[in-house]
Formats: C-alpha cells, sequence, structure tokens
C-alpha cells in the first residue's frame, strides 16, 4: 500500500534525524510519531502503532509455552553477542594524550 510504505519512510527518516542528532527516541514517542504521520497523510484506513499490550502478550504466551513444556522460569535467560579481546593491552594515556605511542593493538578475540 503507497500510503503505508510513505508513513513508514516518513518515520523512519524522522527516526534517523533525531538519532543523528543525538536525541534519544523511546518506543512511545516513535508511535505517537506514526500516527502523526498516518493522520497527515489523509488516509481512510485504520492504523494503530505496536505498543506495550503487544509485548505483553508475547511474554505471557512465551512463559506459558516454557511452563507447559517443563522448562523453569529460574532457568531462561537473554543472551547476546559478546566479545573478548584477549591479547588487547589498555592504552594507558597521561595529561592531554589522545593516543599512546607504541606498537599497533592486538585484535585478537574471543566471540561468544
Amino acid at each position: 500500500n503507497h500510503s503505508q510504505t510513505k508513513r513508514n519512510k516518513c518515520t523512519f527518516l524522522w527516526f534517523c534525524l533525531k538519532r543523528a542528532l543525538g536525541e534519544p527516541v523511546t518506543g512511545l514517542v516513535l508511535q505517537a510519531k506514526a500516527k502523526q504521520f498516518h493522520a497527515s497523510l489523509n488516509v481512510d484506513s485504520n492504523f494503530s502503532a505496536t505498543n506495550e499490550d503487544d509485548a505483553s502478550v508475547f511474554r505471557e504466551g512465551l512463559k506459558a509455552f516454557l511452563e507447559n513444556h517443563g522448562y523453569k522460569l529460574d532457568n531462561t535467560y537473554n543472551g547476546d553477542e559478546t566479545s573478548l579481546f584477549w591479547k588487547h593491552f589498555p592504552k594507558l594515556l597521561c595529561g592531554k594524550e589522545t593516543e599512546a605511542p607504541g606498537r599497533k593493538a592486538s585484535k585478537d578475540r574471543v566471540t561468544i
């Protein structure tokens, strides 16, 4: 749908502008802006930005799934990627130095 694509582009460009200016954008602010762009396009369709109700429905559904399949909630966790630069020594700077003299830092790492 052309108006939906236009609304999404406007919202995304607005988001990119705010982030480029270093301004934080919360989900609620983004939802309000998407609704504002939708209204300004004068479209006669129903539009509802995703909200916290959808997230809580997902959380409750996931909780029920885990419990029904014998998983304990205490044993669930959120995992993300992290890296360890295991040969990298910190650069120690003195005064107004912006760079430490010496050899180039090793980029050997282990990713988990």
